[in-house]
């Protein structure tokens, strides 16, 4: 039990350290730089990253702005992913508070993993134009219909319909 206890430690540790090393190459390439510090024994994960042309290092998140914040929140789910074995890849509004500089990046770094990891599939979600994009045999956009306002929502539909079978 002592040696499984002891190479699942080594396995965690590796597996930080490629997330920390991901992370920084991810932020370097917006000209940003930082670091992850993982106390597995407390449970505590800090990020710190210092913004482009900022000589302040940002240790906490809510002093970035929201695009800032999005755009390492990215940097930071692409680090993990690429530590974590799995067919699925999704993101859901990464981008609602990017300004279009940083949702432009994310979207080309992200893009970027995808095709490196062709075996895998990629699902983003976003509510804004991705008309932009330029398709490939790699690359499919779907874009839903915007929402009825004031239409009741589907649970309401099937509850209604529901009730009227049991009468």
């Amino acid at each position: 039990m002592a040696e499984r206890q002891s190479s699942y430690m080594e396995f965690r540790r590796l597996i930080s350290i490629r997330v920390r090393n991901v992370f920084s190459v991810m932020l370097a390439q917006r000209n940003c730089s930082g670091r992850m510090s993982f106390n597995h024994r407390e449970q505590i994960l800090d990020i710190v990253v210092q913004q482009a042309g900022h000589a302040a290092v940002t240790k906490d998140t809510r002093a970035m702005s929201g695009g800032e914040r999005s755009f390492s929140t990215v940097c930071f789910v692409l680090a993990l992913w690429d530590a974590i074995e799995g067919p699925f890849r999704c993101l859901d509004e990464y981008d609602v508070y990017m300004d279009m500089v940083n949702r432009r990046m994310c979207m080309d770094m992200m893009l970027v993993v995808a095709k490196e990891q062709c075996s895998r599939q990629f699902i983003f979600f976003t509510p804004l134009d991705m008309s932009h994009l330029k398709f490939s045999a790699l690359l499919r956009l779907y874009r839903m219909a915007d929402p009825e306002r004031g239409q009741p929502t589907q649970v309401e539909s099937v509850h209604d319909n529901e009730e009227e079978d049991e009468t």
